[in-house]
């Protein structure tokens, strides 16, 4: 079952779970202005992109490694990766705690039904639920005796509404805008 058992590097898909959401529930905006120049020592951007100071849905839209790394930094590496392990990754250990880690470098890699849950808590207003493809578990009596998951707030209802928001920036204007889905996006 390659959703469960399959592990692969998240890429650049972990930024909105491991920085952004993390950054906006500290109280930033996606208006503020980040520094999205070149670095010593750090990543590159794609196609060497570097507009200087650019917003951060901006930065986010475009995939800015530099923007991702510097926020990474000063919310540390501990913090942003504390999200995700609130999420039940199951390969995420106590040595995540670097760096390249904003930018889906892992030792041992995520797992789609992961990141899908994770996606999902930022769509639920914050609220992570495990994960499941049961919906319905029918007894002899024919009773429904599923019990769901209980729900976990993960992020911050109002950092995840304008993470989800954020967001659709990566479809109309940013990366993924050349896939000609930006005509109705919804949430």
């Amino acid at each position: 079952n390659r959703a469960y058992q399959s592990f692969r590097q998240p890429g650049s898909a972990i930024k909105p779970l491991v920085v952004y959401a993390p950054y906006l529930g500290l109280g930033h905006n996606p208006d503020e202005l980040i520094d999205d120049s070149p670095m010593e020592g750090g990543p590159e951007n794609f196609e060497n992109r570097y507009p200087g100071e650019e917003t951060l849905q901006d930065a986010l839209a475009w995939s800015s490694n530099v923007a991702a790394w510097k926020l990474f930094e000063q919310i540390t590496p501990e913090y942003g990766m504390s999200f995700v392990k609130k999420m039940h990754f199951r390969k995420i250990g106590d040595d995540e705690h670097y760096m390249a880690a904003c930018l889906g470098g892992w030792s041992y890699g995520a797992s789609a039904l992961e990141m899908a849950g994770a996606y999902a808590a930022l769509s639920d207003r914050g609220q992570y639920r495990e994960p499941t493809c049961i919906i319905k578990m029918i007894n002899n009596q024919g009773e429904d005796i599923f019990e769901d998951y209980e729900s976990v707030q993960v992020y911050q209802e109002s950092s995840a509404v304008l993470m989800t928001d954020i967001l659709k920036g990566v479809v109309t204007k940013g990366t993924a805008a050349s896939m000609g889905w930006s005509g109705n996006i919804e949430a």
